[in-house]
């Protein structure tokens, strides 16, 4: 759907220039109880029922999201402290369902890649999660 100013509406929001867009996002709210008190989330129902699963208040904000990938050359972890890079994968669409394939195959191949891009010495996957959706997680 084109708009009167000339920008493209898409499902996710207005494509802005160039792949940007513009969508909501979630932020943890400037709430006073922060002060205080650390922001928290727990995986389980406590058994104190007083205790609340979680004290996240969060408020949505329009973003504007850049489209990085015609700017590749331009990022680089010396000057923006990431990096973005193009990594071949033996993986295909439906393998990242499968936790065993994530797991053999893909966190060794991002090891390979991001030791070879950094020139280090050695790579290790401290920690992981593979979650199917961030809905079905019960983040939101």
């Amino acid at each position: 759907m084109l708009k009167s100013d000339s920008t493209l509406q898409t499902e996710n929001g207005p494509i802005i220039e160039d792949g940007d867009i513009e969508a909501e996002i979630s932020f943890l709210s400037s709430d006073e109880l922060y002060n205080n008190v650390k922001p928290y989330r727990m995986r389980y129902q406590p058994e104190d029922t007083n205790i609340p699963r979680t004290n996240i208040i969060l408020e949505r904000q329009k973003v504007k999201i850049h489209n990085m990938r015609n700017q590749i050359d331009q990022i680089s972890y010396d000057i923006c402290g990431f990096s973005i890079m193009q990594m071949a994968s033996q993986m295909v669409y439906e393998d990242f369902s499968d936790p065993d394939k994530i797991k053999n195959i893909h966190l060794r191949e991002i090891c390979e890649s991001v030791q070879n891009m950094m020139k280090a010495s050695s790579v290790h996957v401290l920690a992981y999660e593979v979650k199917s959706s961030i809905f079905q997680a019960g983040i939101f």
